[in-house]
């Protein structure tokens, strides 16, 4: 089963008189990109809570945003004096070095930097922190089910186009005996052209069809195709590998190569128009796959 890398998931709780949400976003990425926004009473917890993303969606572009709002009641946030001297010092250098003007209102600017407001982490207990891991995992299955809805849905589709191209590969086993007959007539033509003082060694001819129509012959291509695409379904039927969007995209390359020859080979108008439908499903195989996990 497929599953995309395109997923959502939220949860709201409260602990205390603190309400909290969480908001997890999944997109397509080649590997892994974790991106967390999480406030600063819980930034003990950001490496478990990027190891548990890791761990359970694979691959993806991940933003995980941790929002919360203390109602009144709240232990207030306390100003730590350090941090915000530190930071105008380093402002008050820097301005002094490079002779830029000072900032308007730093205070204001100052206050939103990490670490200028404390909440005393003691205000969390074991307890609080069982419920923000069990809330992350709860959001993180969500999206994870709504990967798994939009890759069945995915599947589908790619499914029906693999077929197509099944389809679209028989027709032109069905042609290949059509198009070497019209081969041989062409080169047969040819010579009848030539003129009548030229004597033709029928023998000669024949062996040299023969090495032409050996040239342009399909047989490998199309047992290579039918080969590759048997194997993309039975991929695509596997439900032990979950993240498998890399090595399927891999195979319908393969596919595509397999294709490109026999359009280069065929020469065979008929044949040349059913290989442009094939390599049209294909690329949108391929574009599919890129959110494919």
């Amino acid at each position: 089963m497929l599953h995309s890398m395109t997923g959502y998931g939220s949860d709201k709780f409260t602990i205390s008189d603190t309400a909290y949400e969480i908001i997890i976003t999944s997109l397509n990425s080649k590997n892994i990109d974790i991106n967390i926004r999480i406030p600063q009473i819980l930034k003990s917890l950001e490496i478990d809570i990027r190891n548990l993303l890791v761990n359970k969606l694979i691959r993806g572009k991940v933003d995980c945003t941790i929002n919360y709002d203390m109602q009144k009641g709240s232990p207030a946030p306390k100003l730590n004096e350090n941090v915000l001297k530190s930071y105008l010092e380093q402002i008050n250098n820097f301005s002094f070095k490079y002779q830029t003007s000072e900032m308007e209102n730093p205070l204001a600017t100052l206050i939103k930097l990490p670490g200028v407001l404390e909440i005393d982490k003691n205000t969390l207990t074991t307890a609080d922190l069982d419920i923000i891991y069990k809330s992350i995992e709860n959001v993180i299955n969500q999206v994870i089910e709504f990967r798994r809805q939009e890759g069945e849905k995915t599947q589908k589709d790619i499914s029906d186009k693999i077929n197509k191209i099944k389809i679209n590969t028989e027709k032109i086993i069905e042609l290949k005996e059509e198009r070497d007959k019209k081969i041989r007539e062409d080169l047969i033509n040819l010579t009848k052209q030539l003129p009548d003082n030229i004597e033709i060694d029928h023998n000669r001819l024949e062996q040299e069809i023969l090495y032409y129509l050996d040239r342009l012959d399909i047989n490998e291509e199309l047992q290579r195709l039918t080969a590759h695409l048997a194997y993309f379904e039975k991929e695509l039927q596997d439900n032990v590998n979950l993240s498998k969007g890399k090595k399927l995209a891999f195979i319908s390359q393969e596919i595509l190569r397999e294709v490109n020859t026999l359009g280069n080979k065929s020469n065979y108008l008929a044949i040349q128009q059913i290989i442009v439908n094939i390599k049209d499903d294909i690329e949108k195989i391929k574009e599919q796959l890129n959110n494919v996990l």
